[in-house]
C-alpha cells in the first residue's frame, strides 16, 4: 500500500575507500527504508564530492524544494550528517522545511516526515527535538576532528626537512629514497655538471641558443625532440638552482621566508643573481628599440576577469592591436582592450603614483652570510610591512613582522661585522623614475618600470554591461591596491 513519496538525498564528500559508505550503497539502503514505509521514490539527489558544512550543495536544495513543492511528503538520508556537518545552526532551513514554515515560522507548505537510514531518525518521534540537536551537533565534532587531524598531519609532513611537497620536478634532479621511507629529490650528477656548464657559459656572454646547441652535444636528451630556447630559459631561471623549492610559486614558511633544501642546490644564491643579470642583459640587446612597433608595454600584467588568464597582445594586419585573453575557447567570456589605450592609461597611473621617487640601489650583499637566507629574509619582512601599511594584514602578520625584524636585524649585524672597512658609496644615479621612463631605450626597460610600479594586478573586465559602455574605473579593477592607490586610479581614469 502506498502511504507517500519520498526523495532520497545522498551525499560522499570525498571519493570513499569503505563501500559501506558509497553512493550506491546509502542508495540501495534508502529504497529498501522507503519500501519498508511504503513509499515511492519519486527523486534521488546526490551531492558526490560536497563537503557536508556546505549549506547550498545542488542536491540538497534540490532535495528541500520536493517538500516545499509538496512532490514528496517523506524525506530520506542515510544518515543526518549526509545532511550536514555544520551543527544544529546549519540545519535551521532544513527543520524548517520538515516542520512545514519559511525562515519567519509561518506556514509555507505541508509538513513532511523525515527520516535517515543509519541512525534511525524520525521527525515523527517523541525525542525528535531532542535527537536532532544532539546528531547535528555530533556530526560537527566529528568533521572539526578530521580537520584537525589533516592539519596536524599536514603540518607534521612539510615540517620534514628534506620532504618534497609536490611540484614539478627540475630537468637536473632525480628522484632518490629517502631515510624512513618514500623519496626526496637530489641532482643527477651529469644532468647537473651539464646545468653548471650553461650557467658558466651565460654569465661568461653565451647565449640561450648556444647552450640549447651546447646541451644537444653534450647527449643531454630533453623530453621532447631538442632543445628550444623557452625550456632552455626556464632552466636556468629556476629558483630550485640556489636550493628554493617550487610549487605553484615559492613555497615559503610560517613567517614567509623561501623555504630552501641545500642538497638541491646547484650554484649560491649571488652566483643565481650573477646569472639572472646575464640573461637580462640578454634580453635587452635583443629587443627591439622603443617606437618602431605597437609597444604592449602591459604584455603579461593583466588578467581576464571571466577566467583569471594572463592577457597577450594581439595585432592583426588590418585592425587594431588588442590585449587578448589567452584562454581563447576555454574562456567563458573572453575580453580583448585596446592596446594604445590600456597602455596609456596605466603608464599615467603608475607615474602618477611613484613617478617622483628616486631608485636608491640595494645594500651589497656580503658574501659572509648565508646571503641566500639574507635576501628571503628581507623579501619576507618587505611583504609583511607592506600588508601591515596598506590595512591587509592578518592577526597572525604583528608576531611575524617582529620576528622577522629581529631575525633580520641579526642578519645584517653579522654582515656589518664581517665588512666593518667597506665603503658604502652613496648612489650616482639620482634620476627619478619618471626620468628613467623617459629616457628608456626600450619597450623592455619601459614593461620592467611599469611592473615594478604597479601596487596591484589589473584585471579587465567586458567594456560593455547591458548594452552600456563601462568607465574605465569599472573596465579596470585593481584589487589589491591599497585606499590612495585605488583613489588615485579612479581620478586618472576620470581624467583620460
Amino acid at each position: 500500500m502506498n502511504h507517500g513519496t519520498a526523495s532520497l538525498l545522498l551525499r560522499l564528500s570525498g571519493k570513499a575507500d569503505d563501500a559501506s559508505t558509497g553512493l550506491e550503497t546509502q542508495e540501495k539502503d534508502l529504497r529498501e527504508l522507503a519500501a519498508r514505509h511504503g513509499l515511492d521514490v519519486i527523486a534521488v539527489h546526490t551531492d558526490n564530492g560536497k563537503s557536508g558544512a556546505l549549506r547550498k550543495r545542488p542536491g540538497l536544495l534540490a532535495w528541500l524544494d520536493d517538500a516545499k513543492s509538496e512532490r514528496a511528503t517523506h524525506l530520506l538520508a542515510w544518515k543526518l550528517d549526509r545532511v550536514s556537518r555544520g551543527g544544529t545552526a546549519a540545519l535551521a532551513t532544513f527543520l524548517d522545511v520538515v516542520e512545514g514554515v519559511n525562515a519567519d515560522g509561518e506556514p509555507s507548505h505541508k509538513p513532511v516526515r523525515f527520516l535517515s537510514y543509519k541512525d534511525s531518525l524520525d521527525s515523527e518521534s517523541a525525542t525528535w527535538d531532542i535527537q536532532v540537536a544532539v546528531m547535528g551537533a555530533l556530526a560537527k565534532s566529528e568533521r572539526d576532528a578530521i580537520r584537525e587531524r589533516i592539519h596536524s598531519h599536514r603540518a607534521e609532513v612539510r615540517s620534514t626537512p628534506d620532504r618534497i611537497h609536490g611540484g614539478q620536478r627540475p630537468a637536473w634532479v632525480m628522484k632518490v629514497p629517502r631515510e624512513g621511507g618514500g623519496h626526496t629529490w637530489a641532482p643527477d650528477p651529469e644532468k647537473a655538471a651539464h646545468v653548471l656548464w650553461a650557467v658558466d657559459h651565460i654569465i661568461d656572454g653565451g647565449s640561450i641558443l648556444s647552450v640549447a646547441r651546447g646541451w644537444t652535444e653534450r647527449g643531454w636528451k630533453p623530453k621532447g625532440k631538442s632543445w628550444y630556447s623557452n625550456g632552455t630559459r626556464k632552466i636556468l631561471e629556476s629558483p630550485a638552482l640556489y636550493g628554493v623549492i617550487t610549487n605553484g610559486g615559492v613555497r615559503r614558511d610560517a613567517d614567509g621566508v623561501a623555504v630552501r633544501l641545500d642538497s638541491l642546490a646547484l650554484i649560491s644564491y649571488p652566483r643565481w643573481l650573477e646569472l639572472q643579470e646575464a640573461l637580462s642583459a640578454r634580453a635587452v640587446r635583443r629587443d627591439a628599440p622603443a617606437g618602431k612597433r605597437s609597444p604592449a608595454l602591459l604584455s603579461g600584467l593583466l588578467e581576464c576577469a571571466s577566467c583569471g588568464r594572463i592577457m597577450y597582445p594581439h595585432r592583426p594586419a588590418h585592425a587594431t592591436a588588442r590585449y587578448r585573453c589567452r584562454g581563447g575557447l576555454l574562456c567563458p567570456g573572453p575580453v580583448t582592450v585596446t592596446i594604445a589605450l590600456a597602455d596609456d592609461l596605466v603608464t599615467r597611473f603608475v607615474l602618477a603614483l611613484v613617478g617622483g621617487l628616486v631608485i636608491v640601489p640595494e645594500r651589497p650583499v656580503i658574501d659572509s652570510v648565508d646571503a641566500g637566507e639574507l635576501a628571503a629574509v628581507e623579501d619576507a619582512h618587505s611583504d609583511v610591512q607592506r600588508r601591515l601599511t596598506s590595512g591587509s594584514a592578518t592577526a597572525d602578520d604583528l608576531a611575524s613582522f617582529n620576528a622577522l625584524t629581529t631575525r633580520l636585524a641579526a642578519l645584517r649585524d653579522k654582515a656589518a661585522a664581517a665588512d666593518a672597512a667597506a665603503e658604502v658609496q652613496p648612489p650616482t644615479d639620482m634620476r627619478t623614475i619618471r626620468q628613467r621612463y623617459d629616457a628608456a631605450n626600450t619597450d623592455s626597460e619601459r614593461r620592467q618600470i611599469l611592473a615594478d610600479g604597479l601596487p596591484s594586478r589589473i584585471v579587465v573586465k567586458p567594456g560593455m554591461q547591458g548594452g552600456k559602455v563601462q568607465p574605465l574605473s569599472e573596465r579596470f579593477d585593481l584589487p589589491d591596491a591599497g585606499e590612495y592607490a585605488a583613489q588615485l586610479w579612479r581620478q586618472v581614469c576620470e581624467d583620460m
